[in-house]
């Protein structure tokens, strides 16, 4: 079977018109919720990340009438601030969502399959879990695992279903060790409180398209003791079931006004070949 005919949507698959229009239907207030950060050189990245921003002078036109006209050049890791991963981002062994082989997606100018290019535009009910106020702290602490009975209770707490075809986002308010009045990008940087393995399949098997949080992984780090990967829950969640993530989601304005549900857009950036998209996701309520 060749790479074309594998299964390139996963979970995407459940939003379909009638979901979209439902979703719609739910806008009953007319609020707007931002959730994309602002980033500058200085932002907090994983690893060898790194965001430049080269502005250009021109000049057309003579003697009084000189038009002066900037234009700017970004070198931007994608995976820095608000974005999402795509199915081609992670994979085990070689082998990646839908039984697509590296040797079928590498490529240095972009990944041959499933590149963001053939990632659709989501637009989908949302719930937000606020796991800061569950877990009666402001900020969750590093290492901190959300299990499937914390997201099952609160859930209850917070009187919201996770349904198939929509997008959970998780407070833990981790984000303002990176985006605070007090920010400390090295302990952004240095774990984070998220899903273990255990809630990621059941988040997974609820039929979720997407799944985001307030950290740069989603998932806890330092991983859960007795697992072999780095990252468990991205291979879980990307490769085994196909369910997109999202990082640095901005849920501070949300839980402050205690939304716990709404509709969400997330509109992607395009590029064919890459992997990650930038994005500025919006909360409709």
């Amino acid at each position: 079977m060749s790479a074309v005919e594998k299964d390139t949507r996963g979970a995407l698959k459940y939003i379909t018109e009638e979901t979209v229009s439902a979703a719609l239907k739910n806008i009953r207030q007319g609020k707007v919720y931002n959730l994309g950060v602002v980033v500058d050189e200085e932002s907090p990245a994983w690893g060898p990340r790194k965001n430049v921003v080269h502005i250009e002078q021109m000049h057309f036109g003579e003697g009084d009438h000189v038009q002066l006209v900037h234009d700017d050049s970004v070198q931007l890791h994608v995976g820095i601030g608000t974005h999402i991963d795509t199915l081609s981002h992670i994979g085990l062994n070689g082998e990646f969502y839908g039984g697509h082989t590296s040797e079928e997606l590498f490529d240095k100018g972009g990944v041959k399959a499933m590149g963001t290019e053939t990632v659709s535009n989501i637009v989908a009910p949302c719930v937000i879990l606020d796991m800061a106020k569950y877990l009666k702290t402001d900020i969750v602490p590093a290492g901190t695992v959300f299990t499937k009975s914390d997201i099952e209770k609160a859930a209850t707490e917070a009187d919201v279903a996770i349904a198939r075809g929509s997008v959970v986002l998780l407070h833990t308010g981790w984000i303002e060790h990176g985006w605070g009045a007090n920010s400390n990008k090295e302990l952004f940087n240095s774990g984070e409180p998220g899903i273990g393995l255990e809630a990621s399949k059941y988040l997974a098997d609820s039929g979720v398209v997407l799944v985001a949080a307030d950290t740069w992984g989603v998932e806890v780090i330092p991983a859960e003791p007795g697992t072999t990967l780095p990252f468990p829950v991205h291979n879980n969640l990307l490769k085994e079931s196909g369910v997109l993530l999202g990082e640095v989601f901005d849920t501070r304005k949300l839980v402050q006004d205690g939304v716990t549900q709404g509709t969400i857009s997330i509109q992607i950036v395009a590029i064919t070949g890459a992997v990650q998209s930038r994005v500025n996701p919006q909360v409709f309520t």
